[in-house]
């Protein structure tokens, strides 16, 4: 699976030591302005590269029209370091507009200027810049030595955010060419320089990008909680671009432990996001890991629709990388349709252009699709040697080596940040002992100004130890009353657990109307979020589950407004689940006034069931909580519609509809029903540290269905959820409910 990167607009950022002036919105328009007013031809060429710089990203052709006026005058003027940087400016912008070979001329031109002028900031960025031309030339080893370069002339002129572009530059390349603990070294030295400048966007986009790193690496557990920093950040700063790149690689951790809903999920999260920023490169990187979703659950037909469009928004962007992996989901999809001389064309394209690129990763994928493609074929000749070059690549990427030196990575990250933090300690202590020692000196100059000294000294440790003896009575005095706040708040908790309770059905009741019905409720709190809910309608039986927003005390409100909405909303006339939660939504939405785009937007995930028990038959609506059958030992699970019911969600400024359909299932005797929420999802666990997957959850609900005793089935759950969680915290209400439709 594919990751975004964050890396483009943290380049630009950085390439330039004059940092904090690009957060001025009117910098342009005031330089803009400044070219027409009188001034001496140095300062104008001065201005005009400027500009130059400042519209390389956003417009590079205007920008080299202002680099060239700025060149045209330093030569009339006989103006080195104008030309050089003018140079610098041309070729930076060239490299934007994929112009590579006038970029290298002028980046060339400004090196020999910057040998005569001795201007070693130009030249630095001249570097950095071929470097970058060279990446894109798919020349690693080449920009890996002009960065190596750039990076040396910056940290002699102490230039940190310079030092900043051209480590994210190096962890980049080092990670395209399977170098993983060098890749690591390089973005854990910007990581330190972007944390000590308190640098937010920057601190983010390093997460995401070790994060990829780990990835490459399959420590999953090490990405993902990488992604998730980088996710409380992007919503802290509210930057879409950052949330759609957190949602890719979140899903992408999904996908890898088997949480197939979870991946969907957040892939198609991510691809809103993206098309609300318009970043249709991410939007490809995207479909390509539904793409793979697909695949992996056997449907190949929609696994190539969405490789497809991930090939054509990567050949319409000049994603290299992106043809280069949509080659070989290509070829692996006709592979397993039978389409053997497509699937070779399409592997073949893709190995070519990633040993052209160099790229270790992504070789070891073709020459695995090879090999199967081969083995299927009965080529074994064809097949032993793609298996053996495949091996040799997989091995050389992760060694023993490469494992320490990753490690060893983090581990001087960590020493040097610690390092750094006692090193100010020291100097802080230090100032206090030399503080001491001029004190003595002063008091053995004095002589005879110690007595007085001593005497106000036990002056003010008196009316200290009066103030003192005070804070003590005061403190202890708003600890207690303190303590009587928090009883009174645990008692109020208390009894609204109480309340809450009151309202939950009659357990006893639903066993009666509900055959071998077992409950397994497990709040995280004193109060829940999670509630169920039991109506008896005629000759019908309605049963629900539901999730509502947040846990604790927020949650428990929402739960209690959603029981009684629903015991308000159903009678003889309204059965239908799918009318239910229509109905339901729009109570929750009105009842909150949520239509006003207030931030109370919160609602609920439910499974509602109505059973037939005559025709053996329960129909089922779901708003994002889904249904799990174990019939003949196997689990069979009934997907939800994807919005919750309630909170005004809002698409293109519109609210979204939601139109919440039925499904029809018909069981057989010995069949179990399993409604439920996501706590067993949602909580940590495993040796991963990872959320449990479905896949996981369905074994589990199949072992429960094998235990006839309803006690037997409680604590087995139990059991399994503290196994998986472990020391660790719980991190939602749990609430699962099992019957039979006999």
């Amino acid at each position: 699976m594919r990751i975004n990167n964050f890396i483009f607009t943290l380049t630009f950022l950085c390439v330039f030591p004059l940092f904090e002036l690009y957060a001025q919105n009117n910098l342009v328009d005031s330089l803009q302005k400044a070219v027409n007013l009188q001034q001496n031809d140095s300062q104008q060429v001065n201005i005009l590269n400027r500009l130059a710089l400042e519209l390389k990203n956003p417009d590079p052709e205007k920008s080299i029209v202002y680099a060239r006026q700025a060149a045209e005058l330093s030569e009339k003027i006989n103006y080195l370091k104008g030309l050089g940087i003018s140079n610098v400016n041309i070729g930076a912008a060239n490299l934007q507009v994929g112009k590579y070979t006038e970029a290298l001329q002028c980046l060339m031109k400004a090196l020999e200027i910057c040998a005569k002028t001795g201007d070693k900031l130009c030249k630095a960025r001249a570097l950095n810049s071929m470097g970058s031309v060279y990446k894109n030339q798919f020349n690693y080893y080449a920009a890996i030595k002009k960065h190596s370069e750039a990076l040396s002339l910056f940290k002699e002129l102490g230039d940190q955010m310079g030092m900043a572009a051209v480590y994210f530059e190096l962890g980049k390349l080092y990670n395209y060419i399977g170098n993983y603990p060098e890749s690591l070294k390089q973005y854990y030295a910007v990581l330190k320089l972007y944390e000590e400048k308190k640098f937010t966007e920057g601190i983010m986009a390093t997460y995401v990008n070790i994060s990829e790193n780990y990835n490459e690496q399959g420590n999953m557990k090490e990405a993902l909680k990488l992604n998730f920093l980088a996710l409380d950040i992007a919503k802290k700063i509210n930057n879409k671009e950052g949330l759609a790149i957190c949602y890719n690689n979140i899903g992408d951790a999904y996908y890898k432990n088997g949480n197939y809903a979870g991946a969907l999920y957040y892939n198609k999260a991510s691809i809103e996001l993206c098309r609300e920023t318009n970043d249709i490169e991410g939007e490809g990187v995207s479909y390509g890991n539904i793409g793979e979703i697909y695949e992996k659950q056997g449907h190949y037909s929609a696994s190539l629709t969405m490789y497809e469009r991930a090939l054509k928004i990567a050949g319409e962007t000049g994603d290299e990388e992106g043809v280069t992996i949509a080659n070989i989901h290509i070829g692996r999809i006709y592979t397993k349709q039978k389409k053997y001389n497509g699937a070779e064309v399409y592997l073949k394209n893709a190995l070519s252009n990633a040993t052209k690129k160099g790229a270790l990763g992504l070789t070891r994928d073709c020459y695995e699709g090879l090999t199967e493609l081969y083995k299927l074929q009965k080529d074994y000749r064809k097949t032993f040697e793609c298996y053996t070059t495949y091996i040799s690549y997989r091995d050389s990427l992760f060694n023993e080596e490469n494992t320490k030196k990753t490690v060893r990575a983090k581990m001087q990250y960590e020493f040097d940040k610690k390092a750094s933090a006692d090193s100010i300690k020291n100097q802080q202590e230090q100032k206090v002992k030399n503080a001491e020692i001029a004190a003595q000196n002063a008091v053995i100059e004095k002589g005879k100004a110690q007595f007085w000294f001593v005497v106000s000294g036990l002056f003010i440790v008196g009316i200290a130890l009066v103030i003192v003896i005070n804070r003590f009575r005061l403190t202890n005095k708003q600890k207690k009353i303190i303590e009587k706040q928090n009883f009174q708040i645990v008692e109020s908790i208390n009894y609204s657990r109480k309340i809450q309770d009151s309202l939950l059905p009659d357990k006893k009741e639903m066993q009666q109307a509900i055959n071998s019905l077992f409950i397994f409720y497990h709040p995280k709190d004193i109060v829940s979020g999670d509630f169920y809910w039991y109506k008896q309608v005629n000759n019908f039986t309605l049963v629900a589950c539901v999730d509502c927003t947040g846990h604790g005390v927020p949650g428990a409100f929402m739960s209690t407004l959603g029981s009684l909405l629903l015991d308000k909303l159903v009678n003889d006339n309204l059965v239908m689940p799918s009318e239910i939660l229509n109905r339901l939504n729009d109570e929750i939405i009105r009842t909150l006034h949520q239509q006003s785009g207030g931030s109370l937007q919160d609602g609920m995930d439910i499974s509602l069931c109505l059973m037939d028990k005559v025709n053996k038959t329960i129909l089922f609506s779901g708003a994002r909580n889904g249904l799990i059958v174990v019939k003949d030992k196997t689990a069979q699970r009934y997907k939800a519609d994807v919005l919750p019911v309630g909170g005004n969600y809002m698409k293109n400024g519109k609210a979204l509809e939601r139109n919440f359909k039925t499904q029809e299932i018909t069981l057989s005797p010995n069949d179990w029903v399993y409604m439920y929420t996501d706590g067993f999802m949602e909580q940590i666990g495993g040796k991963e540290g990872l959320p449990m997957t479905y896949h996981q959850f369905e074994e589990l609900l199949v072992q429960v269905s094998s235990l006839e005793n309803t006690e037997e089935k409680n604590k087995l759950l139990q059991l399994k959820l503290d196994q998986w969680r472990g020391p660790r915290q719980r991190t939602d209400d749990v609430l699962v409910m099992g019957f039979k439709v006999d």
